[in-house]
């Protein structure tokens, strides 16, 4: 077995196409997503999702960075306990709305409508169900990114690139770059976790949005593509026992 690096940052990302939240510690379930990952969107141009018999949808169903950049101006913040969603541009409070009550919502959507300067008759809705999120994927699978093969992406691209335009659920440090592609198909231990590297994420353009600056100011695919033939950076993990994943924790590769 081999030390497969240390976790440095836990994010997961309520709101879809929003900002992400650290964690310290969280309890990963047996073939279940990140706790608290995507479990909103902002359905966009009534794509007709059904709350009480949820499908997946295409990300473009929803509002998210990959066509509206200027979501990451956004500052969120959601209280699980209280199902709470606050809005900050620039720090100051914009919105707040309990987003599992009819008014909450309607405050949220409102907010978007507005922010986003649609007409008042584009459908905005803001929408969730039991056991379901808004992934990019149709199965229910953990995110990884390695910063080195990040920082390693910045030396070829002679530009700062923020991990953080990756939008992960772990980000890994002290692992050498690209390392994780052969992880492919290994059990890899985290505590009392245990999954399995099922396969790359594929890039999109969500990725050239500067999280600080919302500026779309670098093609991360394209850089991918022309470096080495594919548009992939980071893999997805899939739980195979729950437990208890740790900021600084280990990850261990059988």
């Amino acid at each position: 077995m081999n030390i497969g690096g240390i976790i440095s940052e836990l994010y997961s990302y309520p709101l879809k196409g929003l900002n992400g939240q650290q964690i310290e510690v969280v309890e990963i379930e047996k073939n279940n997503m990140f706790p608290l990952d995507r479990i909103y969107a902002i359905e966009n141009n009534n794509s007709k999702f059904n709350e009480l018999n949820p499908i997946h949808f295409k990300k473009t169903a929803f509002l998210v960075l990959m066509r509206y950049e200027k979501l990451a101006l956004l500052q969120t913040a959601y209280d699980h306990e209280t199902n709470i969603l606050t809005i900050r541009i620039n720090n100051v409070i914009v919105a707040k709305g309990n987003l599992q009550e009819s008014k909450g919502r309607k405050i949220i959507e409102l907010f978007f409508l507005k922010y986003m300067h649609f007409s008042s008759d584009q459908a905005l809705r803001l929408v969730s169900a039991k056991n379901h999120n808004f992934s990019d994927i149709k199965e229910k699978y953990i995110s990884v990114i390695n910063i080195e093969t990040i920082k390693s992406l910045s030396k070829i691209a002679g530009f700062y690139i923020d991990p953080i335009r990756f939008r992960a659920n772990i980000y890994l440090k002290d692992v050498e770059p690209w390392e994780e592609v052969n992880w492919l198909n290994k059990v890899i231990l985290s505590g009392s976790a245990e999954l399995i590297g099922i396969r790359e994420i594929t890039r999109c353009a969500a990725t050239n949005v500067n999280p600080k600056t919302a500026i779309r100011d670098i093609n991360i695919p394209n850089l991918l593509l022309k470096n080495f033939g594919h548009m992939n950076c980071g893999i997805y993990l899939q739980v195979t026992k729950g437990g208890l994943l740790k900021k600084h924790g280990d990850l261990v590769i059988k």
